[in-house]
C-alpha cells in the first residue's frame, strides 16, 4: 500500500472519530459551542472523552434525583 494511500485511510478513520464522538457529546446535552471549545475531537485523549461523558451523565442523574426528590444518605462509617 502506498504511503498516500495509507494517509487518506487514516484521515478517514480519524473523520469517523470525530464524527461519532460530536454524536456522543451532543446525546448526552453539549451544545455545539460546548464542542467546538474542546478542539479536534479526532485528537481528544479517550481518558478525557470519558470524563466529558461521565460528567453529563452525573450532572443528568443530579437532576434526575432532584426532580425526584429522591433522598440520598450517607452510609456511615464503622468506627473503630
Amino acid at each position: 500500500m502506498s504511503e498516500e494511500k495509507a494517509r487518506g485511510g487514516a484521515e478517514k478513520a480519524k473523520e469517523l472519530l470525530r464524527s461519532g464522538r460530536r454524536v456522543f457529546l451532543k446525546t448526552v446535552g453539549y451544545s455545539e459551542p460546548e464542542i467546538l471549545g474542546f478542539g479536534d475531537l479526532g485528537e481528544l485523549p479517550s481518558e478525557q472523552m470519558s470524563e466529558l461523558l461521565h460528567r453529563k451523565t452525573l450532572d443528568a442523574l443530579a437532576k434526575y434525583f432532584d426532580k425526584e426528590a429522591v433522598r440520598i444518605k450517607r452510609l456511615n462509617e464503622k468506627s473503630g
